[in-house]
């Protein structure tokens, strides 16, 4: 059920973002991460490695900034990469500790940056890796959604499977995203238009904790 409920999720958001160009499809995302921002300042300030927040939001503004002046490849890979092995140093120094992301919602923040790679000159990018733009946004715009089902899914003990899709759907954390995605698409599809709006959107986002 597992694979079905997701998979379901995630053929209806595909056919979505089929409709989109490319600047459109990466304005999906950067809203969806944006959404992601408050659990991942939260850890990191919890964490005593305060220094990523700043890196984490020099990495947003990078695309959002690529969003707003439409710019179908970004250039400055190399300060993006950067940024995120920065972040990924600092969080794997705690894993050293014993301290782990990976149970925590602020993973799906370092997971999409990640993703967002695809949205650079394809020049620039690491050879021999494909890099497909609809797949990045599925995980990244996909990626709060499947937290939530898996956060459902490890704590609901046996359960039969029918149940289980009853517990997800009922979840307010999956329904509210699922809502949020709707609402998000429509915006994209005319944001050439709607610029002012993208940018309070973001802002919106990125001052409330979705898991809370």
């Amino acid at each position: 059920m597992r694979d079905l409920l997701l998979d379901s999720f995630y053929d209806a958001l595909n056919k979505e973002i089929q409709k989109l160009n490319r600047i459109q499809t990466l304005g999906l995302c950067c809203l969806s991460m944006s959404r992601m921002w408050v659990p991942f300042a939260q850890w990191a300030s919890s964490n005593n490695v305060s220094h990523i927040i700043d890196v984490g939001e020099k990495c947003s503004n990078m695309l959002w900034d690529q969003v707003m002046a439409e710019q179908i490849y970004n250039t400055q890979y190399d300060l993006f990469l950067g940024y995120i092995r920065e972040i990924k140093a600092a969080v794997n120094e705690l894993y050293d500790q014993d301290i782990s992301i990976d149970d925590s919602p602020a993973r799906i923040y370092i997971d999409s940056l990640s993703s967002a790679v695809c949205f650079f000159d394809p020049k620039m990018l690491l050879k021999g890796v494909k890099y497909d733009c609809i797949d990045c946004a599925e995980t990244i715009v996909g990626g709060i959604s499947e937290y939530t089902y898996d956060e459902i899914f490890s704590s609901s003990g046996n359960i039969s499977e029918d149940k289980l899709a009853i517990l997800v759907k009922q979840s307010p954390i999956w329904q509210e995203e699922c809502d949020r995605i709707k609402s998000d698409l429509a915006l994209v599809a005319s944001s050439s238009q709607n610029k002012e709006a993208m940018q309070n959107q973001r802002h919106t986002y990125m001052n409330i904790n979705i898991f809370s």
